[in-house]
């Protein structure tokens, strides 16, 4: 959404910051610090929030529009191992 003018905030578990970078970075987005949005050229903010749901207080800004994708996890695997 950022790559198309959005103001986007992405949050999830702490250990996902690095992987995001490396996307991010992919896609035009030098993000080095968790938490301060960052612009692309031609193209909106993007940020990431570490949260972890039921533990984590919700951001306080307003937003216009959430997406959600992968909601669902209930762990007992390693995070990046290859699933069975």
């Amino acid at each position: 959404m950022a790559k198309l003018g959005a103001h986007a905030c992405a949050t999830d578990l702490p250990d996902i910051f690095p992987l995001f970078q490396e996307n991010s970075r992919a896609n035009g987005f030098q993000i080095q610090t968790e938490g301060a949005p960052v612009s692309c050229e031609n193209s909106g903010r993007l940020m990431f929030r570490s949260m972890r749901w039921g533990v984590d207080t919700l951001p306080q800004e307003k937003f216009e529009l959430i997406l959600g994708s992968e909601l669902l996890y209930w762990g007992g695997w390693g995070l990046f191992d290859e699933d069975p």
